[in-house]
């Protein structure tokens, strides 16, 4: 499995929105994609005003993206509450 990670944006503080950040991650996982044998994507767009404008998963192997997106819920739980 590879190494699921949550991912922080370094922001522009002239930018109000991190599109070329967005787009860069989005080129990167292309090229993956292109490169390899990937089965499954799932994908969440967020507005600039905290709005959900789409999200989807292609079905392949559902039960291994459910177990991803659990594991990316946990780390970036974790890395924003402090802990104790």
């Amino acid at each position: 499995m590879a190494d699921l990670k949550v991912v922080s944006f370094k922001r522009n503080e002239k930018a109000e929105h991190d599109h070329e950040t967005v787009i860069e991650y989005l080129e990167k996982m292309l090229e993956y994609a292109k490169s390899e044998q990937c089965i499954s994507v799932s994908a969440i767009m967020i507005s600039g005003d905290g709005n959900v404008i789409d999200c989807f998963h292609n079905g392949g192997k559902p039960y291994v993206m459910i177990g991803a997106m659990e594991q990316l819920k946990s780390d970036f739980m974790a890395s924003q509450i402090e802990p104790r």
